[in-house]
């Protein structure tokens, strides 16, 4: 196996996503975290590659950029086409007359339909190189038809190449202007149709989501993560990734003479109670659906990435802090122990309630227990060392999911068919490398 760049565990493989999956050893991964182009969104300049080949058309004769007039698809004379922000317009595609077969970049189809189609294709590559106890998280975000405007304005002082992308989406057959397409729903049920077990869709709360100039709908400030698996049972650590417990904001305070306690009406020098993780280290509540990050900036030629702490709360949930069996590749599991707190904190007022006294209060049911890794046992009998845990990520775009990996001592596979990209990825992850030239890279497996 030579990737084009390999260096501390991470591999990273310049080319096309299935062409370098298809080459990839069965069950080679523990986990997948990624975010595939979302629809319609921009071109990220990479050269068209033939898609649904059905691999007996002797000659590929491509016809002009329009949708497809046969296998039950729609017929439209007029070409398919998107804005960029140029004004110009950019075609989704040619399809070959003989056989259907699509010559376009993964994104740009003319159809929903034939990027959901895609997605699944992809991902069916991903199942097969992924482990039987594995999952994937993947990050995906919805897209709007075009309301009337045909391309954007005020792009003129911003000109890399990430900015000369696709800009007002057309409305593609079964879709009114201004539609919301809710391609995150529609890849999930097409995945869990495909095999996948669905099993949670992550609402990402983007708390500095960049602003809108709709004036007759909420900006859009969140994007999805699906979370499905391979099989109904797989490897999932929920206690590396607890969250603290939540307070909500009531200042309990207890007066001598009384055994109750009282809520106060915001006393100056009472003490909080039941603050969670802060009162007592070591506890935490099961992490939930959604997450409030903020966007991650970046310097460089892809502007669509990923937050470093969104791909932590993957990666560490995911795989085993211990590491995996040398020779199948078994994760470790964790073993905890529980442990009641026997006292807390609270506050003891005065009969005038002004000179507030802290001592220590005995265990309640309702406190929470204090969380202690005892051990980590194998979960397989092959009786071999110790490795770490392998992530994929297949549109590797800044490298955030190596530089998570490389950071908790994981290795990494990212795959990425941008040249701009690939740079971009080894000097993120490792500084400035070199790294060997563009002719001599070897993209497929060996």
């Amino acid at each position: 196996m030579k990737p084009y760049f390999e260096k501390d565990g991470i591999e990273i493989y310049h080319g096309h996503v299935l062409d370098v999956l298809k080459q990839m050893p069965k069950k080679y991964v523990q986990m997948c975290v990624t975010s595939p182009p979302y629809y319609g969104l921009r071109n990220y300049g990479t050269d068209s590659v033939v898609w649904d080949d059905p691999g007996d058309c002797p000659t590929h004769e491509w016809g002009e950029p329009c949708q497809p007039t046969h296998k039950g698809q729609v017929k439209d004379s007029k070409a398919v086409t998107f804005e960029n922000a140029t004004g110009q317009n950019t075609p989704t595609g040619k399809f070959c007359i003989h056989c259907g077969a699509w010559f376009g970049s993964y994104g740009l189809e003319p159809t929903v339909e034939l990027y959901v189609k895609h997605t699944v294709d992809i991902f069916r590559e991903v199942r097969r190189v992924l482990r039987d106890d594995g999952v994937i998280w993947v990050n995906i975000g919805s897209s709007y038809t075009s309301g009337g405007r045909t391309h954007r304005k005020d792009f003129d002082s911003i000109n890399t190449v990430a900015v000369q992308n696709l800009d007002r989406l057309k409305n593609p057959t079964g879709y009114k202007p201004k539609d919301l397409i809710p391609v995150p729903w529609l890849v999930g049920i097409a995945l869990q149709s495909d095999g996948w077990y669905l099993r949670s869709d992550i609402i990402w709360e983007k708390p500095n989501c960049l602003p809108e100039s709709v004036k007759d709908r909420p900006t859009g400030s969140h994007e999805y993560v699906l979370l499905l698996s391979k099989n109904e049972r797989y490897f999932y650590d929920k206690y590396a990734v607890l969250e603290p417990h939540k307070y909500d904001g009531r200042k309990v305070t207890r007066f001598s003479g009384s055994p109750k306690y009282r809520e106060n009406g915001g006393a100056k020098n009472d003490t909080m109670i039941l603050k969670g993780s802060e009162r007592w280290p070591g506890t935490g509540r099961n992490l939930r659906s959604v997450w409030t990050i903020p966007t991650q900036p970046f310097r460089g030629s892809h502007f669509a990435a990923f937050p470093e702490a969104l791909v932590e709360r993957c990666i560490k949930s995911s795989t085993s802090e211990k590491g995996c069996c040398a020779k199948c590749g078994a994760p470790f599991q964790r073993v905890v122990e529980k442990i009641k707190p026997a006292s807390r904190e609270v506050t003891q007022f005065t009969p005038g309630g002004q000179i507030p006294q802290s001592f220590l209060a005995g265990n309640r049911q309702d406190s929470p227990s204090i969380i202690k890794t005892k051990a980590w046992c194998p979960t397989c009998d092959c009786n071999a060392g110790i490795v770490p845990c392998t992530v994929l990520d297949i549109f590797g775009g800044t490298g955030r999911t190596g530089i998570v990996s490389k950071r908790f001592c994981r290795k990494a596979v990212l795959v990425d068919l941008s040249p701009e990209y690939i740079d971009d990825m080894i000097k993120n992850i490792f500084g400035n490398t070199n790294a060997p030239p563009r002719h001599e890279q070897i993209t497929l497996f060996s």
